[in-house]
């Protein structure tokens, strides 16, 4: 062994594994509950009342709401929640915020105060000034930076050449050679947009009050949110914005699960909880092992009936990827005027770029340029 090997990792090199982050997700629900419930605990005893949710009205948010109220009500805290309504989010999750922090405050018996936080600019705002929002915050921030950055332009273009930064071959950048063609796109595309609806409303309140948020999210939603827990785990007290991600160890069954065993309400954009036939090999309506007591109704996998996720209605990341009815087609179905909205309108600028018009946001025309590149269906939206 080299003398270096037998050097302690400091902490700022410290990591969690990918793996560890597996042998948490498998645990039982109960346990996470409990492991849950340790880390509101050691972030309510590092802030005391300092502390805020940041609600987004969905339904992973709304079981951490369930599991800090709970909290609250056993120990004596009151609790702050802010819902940052960016003006993206189905009509029915911005009346669901409010309402619901209403009923838990009325459920735990506890005090809620429900601050509703705006952006500077509206989504329209942002897309005419940095650009679309398209593939993935990785792929639209590489593109960005290629076309706008001073002084590492060329960096954002070798990753999307497959290279390092150096100009160096990349074995693990050669998955984004073929977003190469987006310099070429006859549009802005950025990853600004959660930073200027979301990141700063939310900075701006913390500043203002000197609270910390606790957020709902999960490590398996992104490689980017896995990333994140990797490096600081589920709290983070010493960064230069201090977060609890207390459910980030849970998985989306886990969250269906409990909202299903205790009644918990969720948005009505939803849906319902109903097994997931696709998953187990059967068809809606056949019996399997669960229907006749032999297959552990905790293992039979389940799915809303309504939208999947929520989020931001008009957001393009990861809509190539969705299958079976696209969130866009689902739109058109139950949003018929946000749907128009988002998809018809758009004008060609002074410098000859297309961006969202008066009418509409002129997504469209995004949607089929794509199609051109990536092929026929790349994003269904019709």
């Amino acid at each position: 062994m080299k003398e270096d090997d037998k050097k302690p990792i400091s902490r700022e090199n410290w990591r969690h594994q990918p793996w560890e982050l597996k042998q948490m997700q498998a645990l039982s629900l109960e346990s996470k509950k409990r492991m849950s419930e340790r880390r509101i605990d050691g972030w309510f005893e590092e802030f005391g009342d300092d502390v805020y949710l940041s609600y987004s009205g969905g339904k992973d948010s709304t079981v951490c709401l369930e599991l800090v109220a709970r909290y609250c009500a056993s120990c004596g805290h009151n609790l702050h929640v802010a819902f940052c309504d960016t003006g993206l989010e189905y009509p029915e999750i911005r009346e669901f915020a409010e309402y619901n922090t209403n009923r838990v405050a009325e459920r735990y018996g506890i005090d809620i105060s429900f601050d509703r936080l705006r952006p500077d600019m509206n989504f329209r705002q942002v897309i005419i000034e940095y650009g679309y929002p398209i593939i993935s915050k990785e792929i639209s921030g590489y593109v960005y930076g290629a076309r706008h950055s001073k002084d590492k332009k060329q960096n954002y273009i070798n990753r999307l050449k497959g290279l390092e930064n150096n100009g160096t071959y990349s074995e693990y950048r050669q998955r984004y050679k073929k977003y190469a063609v987006l310099l070429q796109a006859p549009f802005e595309i950025s990853n600004l947009c959660c930073k200027k609806m979301k990141k700063l409303p939310a900075e701006r309140y913390e500043a203002e009050t000197g609270r910390k948020p606790i957020v709902g999210t999960m490590a398996e939603e992104s490689k980017q949110r896995l990333d994140a827990w990797c490096k600081t785990g589920c709290n983070t007290f010493n960064s230069d914005r201090p977060m609890s991600k207390p459910i980030s160890f849970w998985t989306e069954q886990d969250i269906l699960r409990l909202i299903l065993n205790e009644g918990l309400e969720i948005a009505s954009v939803y849906g319902d909880i109903a097994p997931d036939y696709k998953k187990i090999g059967t068809t809606d309506g056949q019996i399997d092992f669960c229907d006749i007591g032999l297959g552990g109704e905790d293992k039979r996998p389940l799915k809303t009936t309504g939208c999947s996720r929520t989020g931001c209605i008009f957001c393009g990341y990861g809509c190539h990827r969705d299958k079976g009815i696209t969130r866009f087609q689902r739109l058109k179905e139950t949003h018929p005027k946000l749907y128009r909205y988002c998809i018809d309108g758009g004008e060609w600028n002074e410098k000859g770029m297309w961006q969202p018009s008066n009418s509409g946001l002129g997504m469209g025309f995004v949607f089929e340029w794509l199609n051109e590149q990536f092929g026929e269906d790349f994003i269904r939206y019709k």
